[in-house]
């Protein structure tokens, strides 16, 4: 590759690079808040009372504190409470709930507890 060649190189591989931020930022904005409906909501929560066991004014101060353990320790803790699993295995059901919430995958070494 000769000098003259190398500048031509370097500007295609920049316009390739900035077509393709503006294809992540399109892509993002038409589709980015649905993604993040969906899941900002399991991504920031740290307690799912399906049963109705934490009183309203309780749920915060547990959020703020295991927020506060997942920032320090880098483990993902999520309180699940539910009215009933139903037929599965309470092991069955905590594997589909850490798969569905993302339990553990936040963090620098995916540790997680449920």
């Amino acid at each position: 590759m000769d000098i003259k060649t190398k500048p031509k190189k370097i500007m295609s591989i920049i316009r390739l690079s900035f077509l393709f931020i503006i294809f992540l930022a399109v892509i993002y904005y038409a589709f980015g808040e649905k993604i993040n409906k969906r899941l900002g909501n399991i991504a920031q929560s740290h307690v799912f009372d399906r049963a109705g066991i934490i009183s309203s004014s309780d749920l915060p101060k547990f959020e703020w504190l295991l927020d506060l353990i997942e920032k320090e320790s880098d483990l993902d803790i999520k309180f699940l409470f539910l009215k009933t699993i139903g037929t599965a295995t309470i092991e069955e059901v905590a594997v589909e709930k850490m798969d569905e919430y993302g339990i553990g995958r936040h963090g620098r070494e995916e540790r997680g507890v449920l």
